[in-house]
């Protein structure tokens, strides 16, 4: 009875380990997810600033372009479009990606949570099981456990 007392005892204490373990592990993936948002939002606002920067560009010189300076910097802005936008997806990706870490540290912090509290009542009727023994004046010897 006592092993499997402090059998119980050590399982507890690895599950509570476990449950801080994830627990500092959801804090940090949600923190990730924070400051990939935070990007994602500045990727955002970098894009739609190019792209109000090539409405005038293309504004201002409709037809043809006249000068060389001014198709260049035409290009120029088109390759930061895309560097931009290409940016922005892969900070989304990434992004969904942190999601789901979250979500799935958050089912796995759970399961710990459902787990410790059963090896809790587990202990809990253990120690009333050897409560009543002892109140009954049947102390626990080797040859009853």
């Amino acid at each position: 009875m006592l092993s499997e007392r402090d059998e119980l005892i050590v399982r507890k204490d690895a599950t509570d380990r476990e449950k801080m373990r994830i627990e500092a592990e959801v804090h940090d993936e949600r923190a990730r997810k924070t400051d990939l948002q935070a990007d994602n939002a500045q990727l955002t606002a970098a894009r739609r600033q190019v792209e109000n920067d090539l409405q005038i560009t293309k504004a201002s010189s409709p037809g043809k372009l006249e000068d060389m300076g001014e198709c260049v910097h035409w290009h120029l802005l088109q390759t930061e479009l895309d560097k931009t936008l290409n940016e922005l997806k892969m900070a989304e990706e990434s992004a969904k990606k942190v999601t789901a870490d979250v979500a799935r540290l958050g089912e796995e912090l759970r399961n710990e949570q459902h787990h410790h509290d059963h090896l809790e009542r587990q202990k809990r009727g253990l120690e009333s099981a050897l409560k009543a023994f002892w109140t009954a004046g049947m102390p626990l010897t080797k040859s009853r456990i």
